[in-house]
């Protein structure tokens, strides 16, 4: 896929771009033009490791990776690590997640993990928007870990079950290592 397919296709881009280098956080933003994306990046907004999202695109991909980069942006584009592209890789998760907010526990299934934030399914809460959290996940690789985390969306269902985002805050580099070893082993299982 070429970023210039999406040139009359109006605003359809969405961008995701690191908020807070020290815990890693991100936030989305959109929907812009490819037009709209140029000034983003001649603003400084946005650089060649953000990622953005666009209609055909299976995942998140990096700005960098797209073939026709140079072409649309006027310049090479920059080298992008391995740990810049780990920062947006989730893996399913088919495990339980018990979540303490402040005098309640809650238990939830946790369905969707990367090394920033996981989406949660529960059958009822009175979780508010940017409420900090303690998750302790039902995961060998994650045994007796309580990981800081905040509240980052709540989302709407017709049926019983709810989705909450949670985004972890001031993760030690313990934790970093041990999320990270879940997230890779389960996308290698799931190829």
């Amino acid at each position: 896929m070429k970023l210039l397919n999406y040139k009359n296709e109006g605003q359809c881009i969405f961008v995701k771009v690191v908020i807070n280098n020290d815990n890693n956080q991100t936030e989305d933003f959109g929907p812009f033009s490819l037009e709209m994306l140029k000034q983003l990046f001649l603003d400084s907004r946005i650089d060649g490791r953000s990622y953005i999202y666009a209609p055909d695109l299976d995942n998140w991909k990096i700005l960098a990776d797209f073939p026709d980069f140079k072409q649309v942006f006027g310049e090479e584009p920059p080298e992008v690590t391995f740990y810049h592209r780990r920062l947006n890789t989730r893996a399913t998760l088919n495990c339980n997640c018990m979540v303490f907010a402040e005098k309640n526990r809650y238990i939830s299934n946790a369905s969707d993990l990367s090394m920033m934030a996981v989406k949660l399914a529960f059958h009822g809460h009175d979780l508010i928007l940017d409420q900090e959290v303690y998750l302790e996940f039902e995961l060998p690789e994650l045994k007796g870990e309580k990981i800081l985390s905040q509240v980052m969306r709540l989302f709407d269902s017709t049926g019983e079950e709810q989705f909450v985002t949670f985004r972890f805050k001031e993760l030690s580099e313990q934790q970093r290592n041990k999320i990270s070893s879940v997230v890779h082993a389960g996308i290698t299982k799931s190829r």
